[in-house]
Formats: structure tokens, sequence, C-alpha cells
């Protein structure tokens, strides 16, 4: 079997090209982020750089940046007023559906 190789640098660029996305697909559909909201995928990146690892530099920093640039929930307010860190280093947000 062909097995690529795990890379968090390569998750984060794809991340960020689906939420970036403004262009029209094949199929004519304009929004890259039509099953996964965009504070979902920041909120993705945020954690990979919280993490490290897999060829991209751990970074809390950088991912605070991501957290406060997610965007207003109607029910909750700003998300990245909410958020929170676990004792294990992971990301407890409280999704907004």
């Amino acid at each position: 079997m062909n097995f690529r190789e795990r890379s968090y640098a390569d998750a984060v660029d794809w991340y960020d090209m689906a939420v970036n996305t403004t262009s029209e697909d094949d199929g004519g559909e304009f929004d890259a982020v039509m099953d996964d909201p965009v504070y979902q995928l920041q909120a993705a990146m945020a954690q990979l750089y919280l993490d490290g690892g897999y060829g991209l530099e751990k970074d809390a920093s950088y991912a605070g940046l991501f957290l406060s640039s997610l965007p207003l929930c109607p029910v909750l307010g700003s998300i990245a007023a909410v958020w929170a860190i676990d004792k294990e280093n992971k990301l407890i947000l409280p999704w907004c559906h």
C-alpha cells in the first residue's frame, strides 16, 4: 500500500485554501466550505498550531490569531470569547449550529 506521510503543514495549507477560496468550482459552486463552516476550519487550524509536529512548528500565539478571528455566533456571541484549552492542550469550543 502507498501511504502519504502525515503533514500538519499541508493540512493548514488545505484548510486555508478552503477558507479563502472565492471562485466557482467546476460544478458552479462558489462556497468552498459548504460542509464545514469557516469557524470550524479556523478552529482546526488553531488546534494544529497548538499541537505542532508533522512539519508544522508549534505556535500558540499563531493559534490565538485564528481563535480571535472566529466569527460571531448568534446564540453565544463571539466564539473567541468563550473558547478554552483543556489540560491536554486541546481546544474546547462551544460549537454553534
